[in-house]
């Protein structure tokens, strides 16, 4: 298929090529098999163009001419890809041919077709638009958000330094500054968020679902949990990790010699030492990364010397620049970019290593002919990301000295027991937003002040109520990603176990993990978590022992 001259942004010259797919024989498993690769041919052009839009706008909210192509693609041209996709999947499915082909081979593709077969609506295409201009406006507010300190305009990322530091009265003047400059645009986003959730509820609704937590489930393909193992993860962390949480709350409070824990008092060091300073610019910050990687695997140098050579990074946090940190791949290039905002700080560490686990698990599906099997689900991708955080935190010595890598991997340690948390607070959150889609504000606001104190780590919020009703705005995922949420503590619990099984051998660790990054999308969760050595599972049986294990190694 020759689509030298095709223009993805221009919808008059995708279509026929799609018509001509459309039109194409796939009577024989030969033919069926000649026309997935140019289908997945087409995919690979219209994704990378995709993703150039995305970049461009995320990295730049400020620049309208970008937001102007980023929407007009969503609107004009997407819709019509999405509906034509579909018609797609229709043919394969229908053809006699696809039930012919080797099963170990196609049995994603077909179960993944299949299941979008089933949910697609065409009367849902355009109510996506709408969703997509919501989502934008939400990355384009927090982009544009900032506050005045320290005789500069910074902002929200810039100023999280400040909750590291010793002294308590400049970490509460800069919380309540960020705090209370979310609460003047609170109204913003509940009025997006509003909009988002009924969208969503007419989505379900249009493809015969009672309400949007059960079409995501189906959209999302979880095939392997329900909605009610995630309801027991969020009893067995209340269970067993939330008092641990708690319990370091108490120490902390105690080290900090204060009479009452607020929230600027949990990012600062509760031994009174200074903020950790990894690095002073992004290029040192790429280059010690770079050796890290090196150290875990010589060959996983290959993917960030690749990235460098093609301008795949966008590391520095600035004004009119969304907010978060994200890999994204350019299909028809096969290269991986990541996108973050760095500060100076321990967590941007974290967060290049994170995000380096995704683009060295892209690298090694980049290979996979098909577009269809490049990508692994959610819930094991992360795994790739939090068990590099894992696997290269033995060296972080590269940025620090003994000691103060010891206090590094002792502070991630925490950080991923306050995740659990977290998850399991935002995903109960989305369950029950989206399973009563007509509440009103006040009440999600009661809910969410509910799962605060439910999954809270023991700081106190008196006087500081409005902004604790709030605080799930600063959760990007909420407004652009439903429901993905939870894949972070199943995955967290597969990069625990490759952790227990770094510290005991790191050759056979780092085996594992390249075996099972190496089979892409081909394989269900529960086949890739084996490949790598890993139980799949989150419920209590799989809790209570990773947190003695958490707090064995905390104490």
């Amino acid at each position: 298929m020759d689509l030298k001259s095709l223009n993805p942004e221009q919808w008059s010259s995708l279509e026929p090529v799609l018509s001509q797919l459309v039109k194409a024989d796939v009577s024989s498993v030969a033919a069926l098999e000649g026309w997935l690769q140019d289908w997945s041919q087409l995919c690979d052009h219209v994704d990378e163009v995709s993703a150039q839009l995305y970049v461009n706008m995320t990295c730049h909210t400020d620049n309208p001419e970008f937001e102007k192509r980023y929407i007009a693609f969503m609107s004009e041209v997407l819709p019509h890809y999405k509906e034509w996709s579909q018609k797609l999947r229709e043919k394969y499915v229908e053809s006699p041919a696809h039930k012919q082909l080797p099963k170990d081979k196609y049995f994603i593709v077909n179960r993944s077709f299949e299941q979008q077969v089933k949910l697609f609506r065409k009367e849902n295409l355009q109510i996506d638009v709408e969703c997509d201009k919501l989502e934008q406006q939400y990355q384009k507010l927090m982009g544009e958000l900032s506050v005045d300190y320290d005789g500069k305009t910074q902002t929200l990322y810039q100023m999280a330094k400040y909750q590291e530091m010793t002294d308590r009265a400049v970490r509460e003047t800069t919380w309540r500054l960020v705090a209370d400059k979310m609460l003047t645009v609170a109204p913003q986003f509940e009025d997006i968020y509003d909009k988002l959730v009924a969208h969503r509820h007419q989505i379900a609704v249009n493809a015969g679902f009672a309400n949007y937590r059960d079409f995501a489930f189906a959209a999302r393909e979880r095939f392997d949990y329900t909605p009610q193992d995630c309801a027991d993860f969020h009893a067995a962390v209340e269970k067993h990790l939330v008092p641990l949480a708690r319990k370091l709350a108490k120490e902390r409070k105690q080290k900090l010699g204060v009479d009452i824990l607020r929230p600027w008092d949990m990012g600062v060091d509760a031994e009174g030492r200074a903020p950790l300073k990894p690095f002073k610019n992004s290029d040192e910050l790429l280059q010690k990364c770079r050796s890290i990687f090196s150290k875990v695997h010589p060959e996983f140098v290959q993917t960030i010397d690749a990235m460098q050579e093609n301008g795949m990074f966008d590391l520095d946090n600035r004004p009119g620049k969304a907010p978060g940190g994200y890999q994204h791949s350019f299909e028809l290039r096969r290269l991986p970019f990541i996108f973050m905002n760095a500060t100076g700080m321990q967590s941007d560490v974290e967060t290049l290593l994170h995000e380096g686990g995704h683009a060295i698990h892209y690298w090694a599906s980049r290979n996979q002919s098909l577009a269809f099997d490049r990508h692994a689900p959610i819930e094991f991708c992360e795994v790739a990301s939090m068990g590099m955080e894992f696997l290269a935190g033995q060296y972080l010595e590269e940025f620090y000295s003994k000691e103060d890598a010891n206090r590094a991997r002792k502070d991630h340690l925490e950080h991923v027991l306050w995740v659990f948390n977290w998850v399991a607070t935002i995903d109960a959150f989305q369950h029950w937003v989206y399973t009563h889609p007509k509440h009103s504000r006040e009440e999600r606001a009661d809910f969410w002040d509910s799962l605060m104190q439910r999954f809270g780590g023991g700081e106190e919020w008196v006087g500081l109520e409005a902004n604790r009703r709030g605080r799930w705005f600063r959760q990007s995922h909420l407004f652009t990603s439903p429901f993905y949420y939870i894949e972070y503590a199943i995955a967290q619990i597969g990069a625990l176990q490759l952790w227990q099984q770094d510290l005991k051998d790191q050759k056979t660790a780092v085996a594992n993990y390249r075996n099972a990054l190496s089979l892409a999308g081909t394989k269900t969760i529960p086949e890739l978590f084996a490949a790598g050595q890993l139980k799949f599972g989150f419920n209590e049986s799989v809790i209570a022992p990773l947190a003695k294990t958490i707090s064995d190694h905390l104490s």
